[in-house]
């Protein structure tokens, strides 16, 4: 696949994902209204106000109707669709297009779990089909390892924390790389999504940015995790 049909059907899907996010978490449905909409004044949204990445910068963040700030995240899913389309076109083996694809909805739940800690079913379901067309390598010891960490955060919710500090998205997307990884890869996935996340977490607490009871999203460390374990060994290591 060209580098430039790449990013260019990358900044499509990544403002389009950006719709998603917005729609979805926020109770809009999907073609009412069917055209674009400012996400702050919900006025119908100009031709030259829908160029990804271009229309942001030109417009210097800001709605062309109510003239308020348009949320940065915008910018940040559109170049996290384009930079990754060039990286996986430049280092990894044809065919691209899977990878690609599998990409864009790592993103979607990412941006959707950070910013909403919410994940629409549509974007687990895209996830998880991208993973059954790659192919399930999980073990029966996998689904054990799983059940055993869910019945221990559960216990662990029930009698210390005294309510829900890990999501169903979480567990969800624990289960599917359990079906996905073989036993010593899904291991390490574990590993480093945990270890992820008690750094940032660490790092929250010293930066006084979160208190010792606050939830932070945690799906984006497992796609952390999964990116690491799924590349590590291939050319997307060097930009983790």
């Amino acid at each position: 696949m060209p580098v430039l049909a790449a990013v260019i059907l990358s900044a499509a899907a990544g403002s389009f994902c950006n719709m998603l996010i917005y729609r979805l978490n926020n109770g809009v449905p999907l073609l009412r209204p069917a055209h674009s909409i400012c996400p702050l004044c919900r006025e119908r949204l100009h031709w030259f106000e829908l160029i990804p990445v271009f229309s942001f910068l030109f417009l210097r963040g800001r709605c062309g109707s109510c003239g308020e700030k348009i949320p940065a995240r915008y910018l940040f899913v559109e170049l996290a669709f384009i930079l990754t389309a060039v990286i996986i076109v430049w280092r990894l083996p044809a065919p691209a297009w899977p990878h690609l694809v599998l990409s864009w909805f790592v993103w979607a739940v990412f941006f959707s779990d950070w910013e909403y800690q919410e994940i629409p079913y549509f974007f687990s379901l895209g996830f998880a089909l991208i993973l059954f067309y790659f192919g399930l390598r999980g073990s029966p010891a996998n689904l054990l390892i799983w059940l055993g960490l869910f019945l221990f955060i559960k216990a662990l919710e029930r009698f210390h924390y005294r309510r829900p500090v890990f999501g169903g998205a979480d567990f969800l997307f624990f289960f599917l790389l359990a079906l996905y990884f073989p036993l010593v890869k899904y291991l390490l996935c574990l590993y480093l999504a945990f270890f992820s996340g008690l750094i940032v977490s660490l790092v929250l607490l010293a930066a006084r940015r979160a208190g010792r009871d606050s939830l932070i999203a945690f799906t984006p460390f497992i796609l952390l995790a999964f990116v690491i374990v799924q590349y590590g060994g291939g050319g997307l290591a060097y930009v983790l």
